[in-house]
């Protein structure tokens, strides 16, 4: 089971993030989010679980846009898949 751990994000990370998951949503991750990304959080593994994982994909991937968000979407559906009911 995958648990969030209760590590916070920063409110810089928070805006960021949520424009990821906004974009992973409908379909494109845009350019400009991933080197907001970059600049933002230069090391995701420092990210609470699960947001360490889904930066980390999105950093390392050479996908375009709409694969990336493709794949991402089949990510989170797995990690949603595998979380702890609170």
């Amino acid at each position: 089971m995958i648990a969030v751990e209760s590590q916070s994000l920063d409110e810089a990370q928070l805006v960021v993030v949520g424009a990821l998951l906004e974009e992973i949503l409908q379909g494109r991750v845009r350019d400009e989010t991933r080197k907001t990304i970059k600049r933002v959080m230069p090391n995701p593994l420092d990210l609470p679980t699960p947001f360490d994982y889904i930066v980390s994909y999105c950093e390392g991937s050479r996908q375009n846009g709409r694969e990336l968000a493709h794949s991402l979407q089949i990510e989170l559906a797995d990690i949603l898949d595998h979380m702890e009911p609170k």
